[in-house]
């Protein structure tokens, strides 16, 4: 594939904006919806300007626990459905091997970006998370879940149906996956703010 130029939006980030004042920066996960890009020479492989390290998520699904791939500063990675291909705590890892090694040298700051799918759909969770219950909860019920009178909203929109009880419960259920898919992110940034404390460099 050719290389695509940079678009003009990308050579004008916090990436590139700090990057000539001695931070290094880094991305770890999910850059943008249909990243790497559906136009014809769009390279997988392609690092945007500003980054120092660049472990950017993609699948053809857009929002893939397992059986994605990544961009590992241009060399394309393919990942399995085995537990420890797990995108969240994938990037835990990677997120936290740059905070240890980045974090050694006091003299250079550094600026790391860490963008989970959790909880987007599908919100699968962690295997050591999916038999978490969450008893009792339900999706938030707001003034407008499942209005009744719609005669104020758009013409297109009054005329949906009311939720019937499988629909409602069918939406309590992924509040509840939801819930468990971000556990791990819990444990990501806890393992985060330890490694940042190991090095001292928690502000």
């Amino acid at each position: 594939l050719q290389e695509v130029p940079p678009l003009p939006l990308t050579m004008s980030t916090v990436a590139t904006w700090i990057q000539p004042s001695g931070y290094r920066t880094g991305f770890v996960g999910k850059y943008l919806n249909r990243y790497p890009g559906d136009m014809p020479g769009a390279n997988p492989r392609h690092v945007p300007p500003g980054w120092d390290d660049w472990f950017a998520q993609f699948s053809e699904t857009g929002n893939a626990y397992y059986k994605y791939s990544v961009n590992d500063n241009g060399n394309i990675v393919e990942r399995g459905n085995q537990p420890e291909d797990y995108l969240t705590d994938v990037l835990n890892n990677r997120a936290v091997d740059l905070v240890d090694r980045w974090s050694g040298d006091p003299t250079r700051p550094f600026f790391l970006w860490v963008n989970t799918a959790a909880p987007h759909v599908p919100m699968v969770p962690a295997p050591r998370h999916a038999d978490v219950l969450f008893e009792g909860v339900i999706a938030p019920r707001t003034p407008n879940f499942n209005e009744p009178d719609m005669s104020d909203k758009p013409s297109w929109f009054r005329d949906l149906p009311e939720f019937g009880d499988d629909t409602i419960a069918r939406l309590d259920g992924a509040q509840r996956q939801r819930l468990r898919s971000m556990l791990s992110v819990d444990d990501m940034i806890g393992n985060l703010v330890r490694a940042l404390e190991r090095s001292q460099a928690l502000a």
